[in-house]
């Protein structure tokens, strides 16, 4: 077990850290990191997750509907829950109780779940990730840039248009279009042939490759503080969040195999978006980074006690 262990997790760390590596020796500079990701999101990932979907059987796809519901639950109530305990009893600011929302209610599984997560479930790491991938662009990303359009919004512009733009823009988002052409073609029987299979795991590996090498990048360029809100957000990430999830799983009778790759799920680090948008509106700007950073290591020491802890057999 503990050969498998380290041959999943230390292929993730690699690549970060060899990111990391590379800006300390100045290989690249602050504009990289937002090209990778470029590719990865609007190229490598949408493609893959279409051809991952699209060779599901149908059968698979409505079995694990409690997938979609389990997913939509966590990342959507977690991220009102952070936003008003953030807003109301942390006094934040609202942009930045909303861009913490993002940040702690929603886990890097597009970047790292399909390097970690595939080897530990091969059955249904594909459909997690997809469906992440679709909550992620579908869901949270809409649903905080509106709450973003709304806190900014002055009187005299058209509110009707800036809410329309960006669900507008939220579905033509490639990785959306790519999951939801996936999932309809399988739906409809519309199979692409065995043959194609090994193009489509290149663009695979190449999307968790190049996303896990732009977090070490960034990593690199925004150096971490450890303020006591950056813990703050470090323990609400890869503790409270995943606990609760286990226990609301356990209390609702789901098997012992689902709840350990839903908890899984959620202890992944954060995503890259809050740095984004924290840079954007110019709110907490030292505390985005810094607490991805963190994250992204506690994840990792997290992942690895909750896997011996579960006797999670890889």
């Amino acid at each position: 077990m503990a050969k498998a262990l380290i041959a999943a997790l230390i292929p993730v760390i690699f690549t970060i850290m060899f990111g990391f590596f590379s800006g300390y020796i100045k290989s690249f500079d602050k504009k990289v990191p937002a090209i990778l990701n470029m590719v990865v999101m609007n190229y490598a990932l949408p493609l893959s997750l279409f051809f991952a979907l699209n060779q599901m059987p149908k059968e698979k796809i409505f079995a694990n509907w409690r997938i979609v519901m389990w997913e939509f639950v966590m990342m959507v109530g977690w991220w009102f829950g952070v936003y008003f305990f953030s807003k109301y009893v942390l006094r934040s600011s609202t942009i930045l109780s909303i861009i913490r929302a993002l940040a702690l209610s929603t886990p890097a599984i597009l970047f790292v779940g399909p390097a970690l997560l595939t080897p530990l479930f091969p059955g249904n790491a594909a459909i997690a990730i997809s469906i992440g991938g679709l909550m992620l662009n579908a869901v949270q990303l809409p649903l905080t840039m509106l709450a973003l359009t709304l806190a900014t919004i002055k009187k005299t512009d058209n509110l009707l248009v800036n809410v329309g733009q960006v669900v507008i823009n939220g579905l033509k988002k490639p990785v959306i279009v790519g999951a939801f052409v996936g999932l309809v073609t399988a739906l409809l029987g519309w199979r692409l042939p065995a043959l194609a299979a090994p193009t489509f795991e290149e663009l695979g590996k190449a999307a968790a490759g190049l996303g896990l090498f732009s977090i070490g990048l960034i990593l690199w360029f925004n150096k971490p503080s450890f303020s006591g809100i950056v813990w703050f957000d470090v323990i609400v990430k890869e503790l409270v969040m995943p606990l609760s999830v286990m226990v609301i799983m356990m209390l609702c009778g789901e098997s012992r195999m689902f709840i350990n790759e839903m908890t899984m799920t959620m202890m992944i680090s954060q995503m890259i978006f809050p740095t984004i948008f924290s840079q954007q509106y110019g709110e907490g700007e030292q505390e985005m980074p810094s607490a991805m950073f963190l994250t992204t290591i506690g994840s990792f020491f997290a992942l690895m006690c909750f896997i011996i802890l579960r006797g999670i057999s890889l």
